[in-house]
């Protein structure tokens, strides 16, 4: 599509581990046009904030456990 405007350097993702596509996932991705990689990069990205928010939450309870538990 040379019509369509390159996605930003910012934006331009490749595997790193742990935990992102295989390789030849991103074969697959490449292949696609631009609005469908648009689509994948935005659920790729909902779903390391979802990551993150149960991180936050786990060591948020944890704070809140050890805060309340006597000491000796």
């Amino acid at each position: 599509m040379a019509n369509q405007p390159e996605i930003s350097r910012s934006l331009q993702w490749w595997p790193w581990p742990p935990g992102d596509p295989a390789p030849e996932i991103w074969r697959i991705i490449n292949e696609l046009d631009r609005r469908v990689q648009v689509q994948v990069v935005d659920a790729v990205l909902n779903t390391h904030i979802a990551i993150a928010r149960a991180h936050v939450e786990g060591l948020e309870s944890i704070r809140k456990i050890i805060s309340g538990a006597k000491v000796g």
